[in-house]
C-alpha cells in the first residue's frame, strides 16, 4: 500500500515538474508558448467543467503513463500504468485554475493547473512549471499534442504482473501435444494461481476467466474434458463455482484454448480470473510460459505431489483392498441424481456393473476393476471407462458416483 501511495504522489509531482515516466527529447518546437499564454482565452467554470469531463486527460511528456479521469461530484480517478486498479481524488475549480488533490497518511499534496488552448490544443498545465512541459492534454488531442511539441516520446516498457490483492500466479503451460479437432492452430493453455482474499467473500470458478492480448483479441476459459487437469488434483478445476470466504485461499487452474500465432516472443497478455474484482489482472510475459509435450508431463510439472498421488491411487489395488471393496459393492445399487437425469448404478459378483438411466428407461453395463482409489468401469458396447472414486470411513465405502458422471467435471 505504502508503495502505491508513494506513485500517487510521485505522479501529482510529475505532473508539476515533469520529472517521472518515459523519457522524451524536445525538438525546440515551444517558442509560440508565450505568444499563445497572451491571448488565452477566457473560459468559464461550466466550460472548463465540460472539457473536464469530455475524455480522459493523459501526462504528454510522459507518454500516457499518468493522467486524470474527471468525473461529476467533485471526484476524478488518478490512472497509473503498469497499476492494479485507478485510485480516487479529488477535483473543483478555484479562480480559474483546476485543484487536484491526493490525500496521504493524513497529508493533502495539491496541484494546481491552468487550462490554456496551445497550437489549438487545450493542455491542463501546472502553473509550477515555468517551461511548459508538464502538461495533461486529452485523449483525443494526445496524438497532435505529441506532434506539436515535437516530443520523441520512448515507449513504456511492460511488466509483468504476478500477484494483486486476490490474485497469486503459480505458473503458466502449454501443451503442444493438443491437436483441436476443428482447428489444428488451437493450443491448451494452462493458466495456474492461487486466489485469497482478506477482505470479502469470493465466488470464483476456473471456467469464465480471460485471457487477453494488446491485439484486442480475448479468450475465455473451458472445462475440457481428458485435458489432464485431473492429474492436477492440487488445483481446483470444474463448471462448479466455488466460495472462497475471507481468511481462506484456493489453488485453482484455468484453461483456454488460444491460437499458437498469439505468443509471439516477448508479448505481453493479461488474464482476469473469474470473481476476482474486476480491476484485477495478472500480466504474463509469453517468454514465461512453459511448454510441454504431453498433457501428462504437464501435470506433473504444475502439480507434481498432486500428479504422484493420482498416480499412486490408478494402481491396481492388492488382493486384500480388491476384497474388501467387492464385498462392500457387489449386490448394491446407488441411486444418484446428476446432468439433469435420475441414474442408478448396480454392481454384482464378480465384477460386473450395470448402469441406468431411470427417466429414459436406458440401461447399460460391462466389467470394473478395483484400484487404490478408483473403481473403473468399462463398457461392454464401446469400451468407454468411468472411475469413480471411492474411500472408506466408518459407515463403509463411499462411491463419489456424482462427480464420476457428471459430464461437467
Amino acid at each position: 500500500m505504502r508503495k502505491i501511495i508513494a506513485m500517487m504522489l510521485a505522479v501529482v509531482m510529475c505532473l508539476s515538474f515533469c520529472a517521472c515516466g518515459s523519457k522524451t527529447t524536445l525538438e525546440g518546437k515551444n517558442e509560440n508558448h508565450a505568444a499563445n499564454a497572451n491571448n488565452e482565452e477566457k473560459l468559464s467554470d461550466e466550460e472548463i467543467t465540460d472539457l473536464l469531463l469530455s475524455d480522459v486527460w493523459y501526462s504528454v511528456p510522459t507518454n500516457r503513463a499518468n493522467g486524470y479521469q474527471f468525473v461529476g461530484g467533485g471526484i476524478c480517478y488518478l490512472k497509473i500504468q503498469g497499476a492494479s486498479q485507478d485510485f480516487s481524488c479529488e477535483w473543483k475549480i478555484s479562480d480559474g485554475y483546476v485543484v487536484i488533490s491526493v490525500e496521504s497518511f493524513g497529508q493533502v499534496q495539491k496541484n494546481s493547473m491552468r487550462l490554456k488552448k496551445v497550437d489549438g490544443i487545450y493542455r491542463l498545465q501546472s502553473e509550477l512549471d515555468k517551461e511548459g512541459q508538464a502538461y495533461l492534454v486529452r485523449d483525443q488531442d494526445f496524438e497532435a499534442a505529441v506532434e506539436a511539441a515535437g516530443i520523441a516520446l520512448t515507449e513504456p516498457v511492460p511488466e509483468a504482473v504476478t500477484e494483486t490483492a486476490h490474485c497469486t500466479l503459480e505458473g503458466v503451460y502449454l501443451d503442444d501435444s493438443y491437436v483441436d479437432k476443428d482447428n489444428s492452430s488451437l493450443k491448451l493453455v494452462y493458466v495456474c494461481y492461487r486466489v485469497q482474499t482478506q477482505d470479502q467473500n469470493l465466488r470464483v470458478s476456473s471456467n469464465l476467466s480471460e485471457l487477453s492480448f494488446d491485439s484486442g483479441n480475448t479468450y475465455k476459459s473451458s472445462h475440457y474434458p481428458n485435458s489432464g487437469t485431473d492429474d492436477m488434483p492440487n488445483y481446483y478445476s470444474s463448471d462448479y463455482p466455488e466460495d472462497v470466504y475471507v481468511g481462506q485461499s484456493l489453488k485453482m487452474v484455468s484453461v483456454f484454448k488460444v491460437p499458437e500465432g498469439e505468443f509471439k516472443t516477448g508479448e505481453f497478455f493479461s488474464v482476469h480470473p473469474d470473481g476476482i474484482p474486476d480491476e484485477e489482472k495478472l500480466v504474463i510475459n509469453t517468454d514465461d510460459i512453459q511448454h510441454f509435450d504431453s498433457a501428462e508431463e504437464l501435470a506433473q510439472a504444475a502439480d507434481p505431489d498432486g500428479y504422484a498421488e493420482m498416480l499412486l491411487q490408478h494402481e491396481p489395488a492388492d488382493q486384500q483392498t480388491i476384497s474388501k471393496v467387492k464385498a462392500a459393492i457387489n449386490g448394491y445399487y446407488w441411486s444418484f441424481y446428476v446432468n439433469s437425469l435420475s441414474y442408478q448404478i448396480e454392481f454384482y459378483a464378480p465384477n460386473r456393473f450395470e448402469i441406468r438411466v431411470q427417466s429414459l428407461n436406458v440401461k447399460n453395463g460391462g466389467t470394473y476393476e478395483v484400484q487404490n482409489g478408483f473403481i473403473v468401469c468399462t463398457y461392454d458396447s464401446n469400451r468407454s471407462i468411468v472411475e469413480i472414486p471411492y474411500t472408506f470411513g466408518e459407515k463403509g465405502i463411499d462411491l463419489n458416483v456424482t462427480d464420476a458422471f457428471d459430464v461437467r467435471n
